[in-house]
């Protein structure tokens, strides 16, 4: 993701004050990444009323406003930048990442798409979408646009390894398993991996092997809280309930992310389990 603390600067018509506005902007975002937001948003506040027709000083409010958290305010800001320049990538995408950050992945696809419209080769941007529609757990778009991704670079881990999970879900078994023998042989220390294919391996029912796996990514990282509590699963499916549940309480302690999604799977019912 780009550093969102960018000047933008756009050519205007009307002599006599475009420095003034442009140096505004630029003052502003120096107070921004000093931390001083205040200072900040009243630079580009002036800038905006020297030249209202700019969408600089909206975009770089946006800014501020995200970097605050104030995602709603910073999508705002972007619209209003947007609606008077509505081709500029750059602010889109910064719309389209702040859509994400409070998880409205509908409005960060639409943007995203129109991304790839104006732009087919802009950095990550099919990796970004992607991202949206497997929150959506729309996983055949999503391994579209991973593999329109890896076409467009072929190293990137991040993507082969979304590939491989996403193919998971798709019940592309072979698949996934020939993904993750290539790029866990190449990556051995990358423990999210590993982890990765111990879930595959519990969709296959294949429980030794999943154990396996888990035991390898926790013991790369001692502390990692996805580990354990796909470990907890492995356990639970196995009737181990004592050791289920003590790795799904090691998992919570260790910050693991629980959310509505997990409710409907086998870590919702151990929770049920574990809370009795």
């Amino acid at each position: 993701m780009k550093n969102i603390l960018t000047v933008f600067i756009f050519a205007i018509s009307i002599a006599g004050f475009a420095q003034s506005d442009i140096s505004l902007n630029k003052k502003g975002v120096k107070y921004a990444k000093a931390g001083n937001y205040k200072q900040a948003l009243s630079c580009f506040n002036q800038a905006i009323s020297i030249n209202p027709n700019s969408p600089a000083g909206y975009a770089n409010i946006g800014n501020v406003y995200r970097i605050q958290k104030k995602y709603d305010d910073a999508i705002v800001q972007y619209s209003k930048a947007l609606a008077l320049k509505n081709t500029d990538i750059d602010v889109l995408y910064s719309r389209a990442n702040t859509y994400l950050d409070i998880k409205k992945y509908n409005e960060a696809i639409i943007d995203y798409s129109q991304i790839i419209e104006l732009k087919p080769s802009f950095e990550n941007i099919y990796f970004d979408r992607a991202y949206g529609y497997i929150m959506l757990e729309d996983y055949e778009k999503a391994r579209l646009d991973l593999e329109s991704q890896l076409r467009l670079t072929p190293n990137d881990l991040k993507s082969q390894a979304n590939l491989a999970h996403v193919k998971t879900y798709l019940r592309l078994y072979d698949e996934a398993l020939s993904d993750y023998a290539i790029l866990i042989k190449k990556y051995p220390a990358e423990y999210r991996l590993i982890n990765n294919r111990a879930q595959l391996y519990i969709k296959m029912n294949k429980l030794d092997l999943a154990l396996a796996d888990v035991n390898a990514a926790i013991k790369l990282k001692n502390d990692y809280a996805d580990g354990y509590m796909v470990r907890s699963e492995v356990y639970f499916l196995s009737g181990n309930n004592e050791k289920a549940c003590a790795d799904f309480s090691e998992s919570m302690l260790l910050g693991y992310n629980y959310d509505e999604k997990d409710e409907k799977g086998n870590v919702g019912n151990i929770k049920a389990q574990c809370s009795k």
